[in-house]
């Protein structure tokens, strides 16, 4: 994929210049999220992958260039640069680059003009805090449904907040996956693609070089030690001195976690309504079918919406896809919403 990108962007620069615009251009390129190692990605040696607010899920790969050095001074070219950034910085900081002045929104902006300060490497900058995700929305059914649905998915994050102020970062309630996963993630897998219950092998998992199981419980969960009420649900880095998220300080700055958690309830209150609760209904969904979705189906009748995976005239032929440990086959949604409603005819009848 890599390859593929490197060659789309020489093709463009190369029509920049031949249209002599070259000079005058500025390129940003920026991933959205970290890799997710369930698929092949490492993020060595950050922790986590994609889909939690772990540095592994949310630090992503970024760079900017311009032979313009009106926009990048030739002494800044080919350094790094350590300012805080959010995706939702770039909208005010385009914007500023293009000469506009004043506020175009009818709302304040959640981001920031931070372009002097990127390019002079200013620390942290303009934005002094990073909210990485509120997703406090849990399902009906009271405490107990609750952690039913966490002991079904530990790996995935649950009723979490997670909050950066300067150098302090706080997270509050089940993250997810928060394993080490070293520079070679494809050892604790076994297979290409893995859906429903976990299958990490967490023995393989320090093997990979840098590799580490976490500290949030969810292989003592899996090996029946501890139980989902046991699950650890907050943490309290300083990613100046650990980056890595190695060193959990809680219990060494009870007054830095008193006072994360109060902004964290000023943000919560600021916070507007989601627009749908849950999960999206693939099955029984009005709205049109996106392009490229399949659902995987097991011998034991287990179905499961795959998105974000290989187009499946390119998948390898060695390729295995899994759900709760049973290799799969694919259909199409369309093929999928038929078989929901005849089982469903099915269950009525037999009432």
């Amino acid at each position: 994929m890599i390859t593929h990108l490197d060659e789309s962007l020489r093709a463009i620069v190369e029509v920049f210049k031949r249209k002599d615009m070259w000079k005058n251009t500025l390129v940003i390129a920026f991933a959205d999220n970290g890799g997710d190692v369930i698929t092949g990605a490492s993020n060595w040696p950050y922790r986590g992958t994609k889909g939690t607010p772990w540095e592994g899920g949310t630090r992503a790969a970024a760079f900017v260039s311009s032979p313009n050095s009106a926009l990048i001074p030739s002494a800044r070219r080919g350094t790094e640069s350590h300012t805080l950034i959010h995706v939702s910085d770039w909208y005010p900081t385009l914007l500023g680059l293009a000469g506009v002045e004043g506020d175009l929104s009818s709302k304040p902006l959640d981001g920031h003009d931070v372009w002097s300060a990127l390019v002079a490497n200013t620390y942290p900058g303009p934005r002094k805090e990073m909210l990485y995700m509120c997703d406090t929305v849990v399902p009906e059914g009271g405490e107990g449904a609750f952690f039913d649905r966490v002991e079904r998915g530990p790996f995935m994050w649950h009723d979490v907040v997670a909050l950066r102020v300067g150098d302090w970062k706080l997270i509050e309630g089940y993250p997810g996956r928060g394993d080490w996963y070293g520079e070679d993630p494809s050892l604790a897998w076994p297979a290409d693609y893995i859906m429903g219950p976990d299958v990490t092998d967490f023995e393989a998992i320090p093997k990979s070089k840098g590799g580490k199981v976490g500290d949030g419980g969810q292989r003592e969960l899996k090996m029946g030690t501890i139980g989902v009420r046991d699950l650890k649900k907050r943490w309290l880095f300083n990613l100046a001195s650990d980056p890595y998220e190695h060193r959990d300080l809680q219990f060494e700055e009870p007054n830095k976690v008193k006072e994360l958690l109060a902004r964290v309830e000023e943000l919560r209150n600021e916070q507007v309504p989601p627009l749908q609760d849950g999960v999206v209904d693939y099955f029984n969904g009005r709205r049109q079918i996106p392009p490229g979705l399949y659902v995987g189906i097991a011998s034991s009748g287990k179905t499961q919406p795959i998105v974000d995976m290989h187009e499946f005239d390119t998948f390898p032929d060695e390729g295995k896809v899994t759900i709760d440990g049973e290799e799969i086959s694919t259909i199409s949604l369309q093929d999928a919403r038929k078989m929901m409603e005849a089982r469903r005819e099915a269950a009525s009848a037999k009432l």
